[in-house]
Order: C-alpha cells, then structure tokens, then sequence
C-alpha cells in the first residue's frame, strides 16, 4: 500500500481499528498514521461525525506509541544547570584555586563575583565565615538538588518544514530535552488542571508530529551537521511557548476555530487557571533558549556552532517565531557575528552566529560531574 493510499482510506474510514492494523501492517508509514490520527481528532474537537469524541480519545495511545518508536535511537538520562549556574561555578572555583588556602567570607565578599545571586544564595546559606576550594564542588552539588532533571533525545527530523535551501543536502536532526517529572518539580502533581496541561497539552504539543518524540516536551533544536566538526543550529523551540500563545492568543495567533479554542480553556479549567499555569511556568518558558542551548554545547563539546541569526530566523521560519531570542541568547553565550561569505555553508547572504569550539568552556564546567 502506497502513502497516498493509506492516508485517503484512514481519513475516510469509520472504523477506529483500521488505524492499530494499519500500523501492524506497515509500521514503516507511522508518519502517515500519525497524521491520519491528528486528523480525525482535528475532526471530531470541530465538530465532525465520524467518530465521537469518546471514541477518538481511543488513538492517543497509539500516535504516542508510533511517537516513541519513531523516536531517537539515543535515549539517556542527564542534568542539566542553567549555564548561570555553570558559569558562577566556574569563577568561584577559579578565584579560589589561586588563592590555595581558606578565604574570609569578607574577602570574598569584596569580590566581583559575590555580586552573582547564586554564589551570593550559596555562600550566605552555606557558608557564612568562608571556605576553601576543597569547599566548592559543594557549589555545584547545592544547586543539583535544586534543578529538574533533563531526558536527552536525538533523532532525525524531516523536511517538511522551511528552511534555506542551500543547507537542506546536510543530514538534519533534533536534539529534544523532556522535562522529567515536571508536576512534581512544581508542588502539582495533585492539581487536575496541571495533569491535564502536561499529559494532554504538551504529549500532543503543536509539533509532536514533526519531531516525532512523545512525553513532556520542553523543547527541542534542529541542527544540520555540516561536518563531524560543525554543526548549524536552525532553531530552537518549545511546547510550553507556542502552547501559551495557542491558549492567550487563540484564533487571532494561531486561527484556531473557536470551538477548539474554547475547548482548550475548558479543559484547563477555565481563564483564571489558565492564567495560573501560564505564571507556573513562565520561568521555563522565558529561559527555554538558554536551557537548551547550554544542554546542546555540552553534549557537543569540542565542535564548532553557529547557530541562526534573526534576520536568517525571519526569512527560513514561517509562523513568526520569536526572532529577538536569537540575538540576545547567542550573545550572551560570546557568539560572534560574522558575514556570510566566513560561513561553512552557503547562507544567502544572511549573517550568522559563530562561535569557535563554543563547548569547550561547557566542558570544563561539567568537569566535577566526571569526577575530574
């Protein structure tokens, strides 16, 4: 049975298990079931008659099955920090491997680096008269304790998404970080709103399909390695993003119709506890680039990123993305900007962001976790 063939006799059929044959039958067409899947659903919320909202909700466990199985073929466990976190570490382990013996907290209190928040927290709670650098790898064991923990996926992404031509002959992936006990991490997990927003709206994220990795998606990057040693970053995304625009905006944003828009809130509980989990995780959304991008250099040290400027972001990505992301957050990590013409690739004449063996200085961060 062709791709054509199996879409036009899912997205006709009344019968829910032609879906879990079809996939028996042709696992190698998962995509095409997923979609036949994100259909009908599309269908029913709009009011179609093909099959009863009761009944449709009987696919889920499929698409997410299909997800997984379509999913990376590399699947570990990591923590991550916020690259702040990474970053005063290593300023307070080096301050205090040049002075090699015990410092006075007022000492270090003279210090350009006590004016960063988290040294600051740290040193006040747990060290108020001072301490030595044998001290400091409890710095970093302080704030493990604090942080979720990441799932780290890689896999392949298609093509079916716009981007500049002169890079399509590289192989594309996704590199896709999954909250791990989000609700838990946020005192929720008891909250029937909540349970709705990270099983429902983030397993059936706007781009689940695409990606191709079911679970609590906190965002994901699709890069191009244009070598063993380079790598491009397209972009950088997130459900809980689009997912906030898709509840705040609703049809002016996304042109949603108004019954899976009001659908949407209804699920949620209502404005108000939309609004509530909005404020929840409003810090995940507003660092999500960050996050991702400190994960993305550390599992890819030694390499050389550049990574899409906004002028690049406006003319491969449709939907508007939040472009200004990609000026401030590669700035802040000492990308360079550079012209086009010093590019590994053929960029259009747009500029790009470089930053040479960017992850090398991630690498020396993590040292303490490798037992270094």
């Amino acid at each position: 049975m062709t791709k054509e063939e199996l879409k036009q006799k899912l997205n006709s059929t009344r019968n829910l298990n032609d879906f879990s044959k079809a996939y028996r039958e042709h696992p190698e067409l998962g995509g095409v079931i997923s979609a036949a899947i994100i259909q009908a659903i599309k269908e029913t919320t709009e009011g179609g008659s093909r099959f009863s909202r009761y009944e449709v909700q009987s696919l889920i466990p499929l698409h997410k099955q299909i997800g997984i199985d379509r999913s990376s073929k590399k699947v570990e466990q990591k923590s991550y920090l916020p690259f702040a976190v990474q970053k005063a570490y290593s300023e307070l382990r080096s301050f205090l491997k040049t002075r090699g013996d015990f410092v006075p907290l007022t000492e270090i209190r003279k210090q350009p680096l006590f004016q960063e928040p988290n040294v600051k927290q740290w040193l006040l709670a747990e060290y108020p008269k001072g301490l030595s650098f044998e001290d400091v790898g409890n710095f970093w064991l302080y704030y493990s304790g604090e942080q979720p923990s990441y799932t780290v996926m890689e896999g392949e992404y298609g093509e079916d998404i716009q981007t500049l031509e002169s890079v399509k002959s590289f192989p594309r992936k996704t590199f896709i970080l999954t909250l791990d006990d989000l609700l838990e991490a946020v005192g929720k997990e008891d909250d029937p709103s909540y349970v709705t927003f990270v099983n429902d709206m983030l397993i059936n994220g706007v781009h689940e399909e695409s990606v191709g990795i079911p679970g609590k998606t906190f965002g994901w990057i699709i890069y191009r390695e244009i070598d063993e040693n380079t790598i491009f970053i397209e972009q950088a995304q997130t459900d809980l993003y689009r997912i906030f625009h898709r509840i705040r905006k609703g049809i002016e944003h996304f042109g949603l119709p108004d019954a899976m828009y009001q659908h949407i809130v209804r699920s949620l509980g209502g404005e108000k506890k939309v609004e509530e989990i909005e404020n929840t995780f409003s810090k995940y959304v507003e660092n999500y680039f960050e996050i991702l991008l400190s994960a993305f250099m550390e599992e890819h040290r030694e390499k050389d990123l550049y990574v899409s400027t906004p002028e690049m972001i406006q003319k491969s990505v449709p939907d508007d993305p939040p472009a200004h992301i990609y000026k401030k957050v590669p700035e802040k990590f000492k990308f360079t900007k550079i012209p086009a013409e010093q590019a590994p690739f053929d960029t259009e004449g747009l500029p790009v962001y470089y930053r040479h063996n960017a992850s090398r200085r991630i690498s020396k961060y993590s040292t303490i976790k490798k037992g270094v």
